[in-house]
């Protein structure tokens, strides 16, 4: 099974708080962005130190992986920090949702190479654990992918297997009318890439949070 990865939206280098340019592990993950400075577009990836000004009326909703805490921020400078933002002169709303909770994270030995964001590997000599995922309708993100077919296969009973679409690199299952079963075990696989996922038991129906919805190949 391969490694499930997705490349970084956007130029490796990133802004530090000094304003010098660092390939550093994403953090976190742009769900909504209006008057951003720099512009900022959806699945757009973040990390500790970036700068980011939001213009009067501009707004940013924004997920961290590790701390699971999502952000809706109104106005202001901000900087991304490991586990929440730093916001000076804007107003921001915090709520902590169900996510893997770093399960999905930069592998250090391939951090400087790819900026890729990364299952964690498993111990040695184990079994992947599969990635937990906190709602029925995932969204799918395929590294260097443009379009091409993904096929989902349930994996814990007999039944049969979905093959949708995958357009610019992503498919958000929300939009197409389909969801998973809760609780249940599945293989996603594109092309030669595959990764092992669950459905929580206790997931929400459809849509939710980006950060419990993410699927990464």
């Amino acid at each position: 099974m391969h490694r499930c990865s997705f490349w970084l939206a956007g130029a490796l280098g990133v802004l530090s708080a000094s304003g010098g340019a660092l390939a550093q592990e994403p953090v976190a993950i742009v769900e909504e962005a209006t008057g951003s400075e720099p512009a900022l577009q959806l699945f757009d990836t973040l990390a500790e130190g970036q700068e980011i000004a939001l213009q009067d009326g501009g707004s940013l909703v924004i997920g961290y992986f590790r701390s699971c805490i999502r952000e809706s921020i109104s106005g202001g400078q901000v900087v991304i920090g490991k586990e929440e933002s730093r916001i000076a002169e804007g107003s921001v709303t915090r709520e902590t949702v169900s996510c893997a909770g770093g399960e999905a994270t930069l592998a250090d030995s391939e951090a400087a190479e790819s900026g890729a964001l990364v299952l964690r590997a498993p111990p040695e000599g184990g079994e992947e654990k599969p990635l937990k995922v906190f709602s029925a309708t995932p969204i799918f993100l395929i590294s260097g992918a443009e379009s091409g077919e993904l096929t989902i296969r349930r994996l814990d009973r007999a039944a049969q297997d979905v093959m949708l679409r995958v357009q610019d690199g992503a498919l958000d299952l929300e939009q197409t009318g389909q969801a998973l079963r809760m609780g249940g075990l599945y293989e996603a696989r594109y092309g030669e890439r595959s990764v092992r996922f669950e459905i929580d038991p206790r997931a929400r129906h459809r849509g939710g949070p980006m950060i419990g919805r993410l699927v990464p190949l």
